[in-house]
């Protein structure tokens, strides 16, 4: 607990910009599949499901993208 709350002091602007970068994506696809599915169908069971997709497909890539990030940090920091 420790190392994570001080890895989210040194670090805040850099995790910040990754998780805004990565909610940003999410809207833009989520308003474009939202659009879509609702052009094509009404079902709001559709859109539900795309948008559990779409989060079980993006959720996954913001964890490895941030402990890819703490590994490289860490690293950097044990061989100074």
């Amino acid at each position: 607990m420790k190392t994570s709350i001080g890895f989210a002091k040194k670090k805040f602007l850099p995790l910040l910009a990754i998780i805004l970068i990565v909610s940003v994506t999410e809207l833009i696809i989520g308003g474009i599949s939202t659009y879509l599915i609702y052009s094509i169908s009404a079902s709001l069971m559709a859109q539900i499901l795309v948008q559990m997709l779409l989060n079980l497909l993006i959720f996954p890539f913001l964890v490895i993208w941030v402990t890819y990030y703490f590994r490289e940090w860490k690293a950097s920091n044990q061989l100074a």
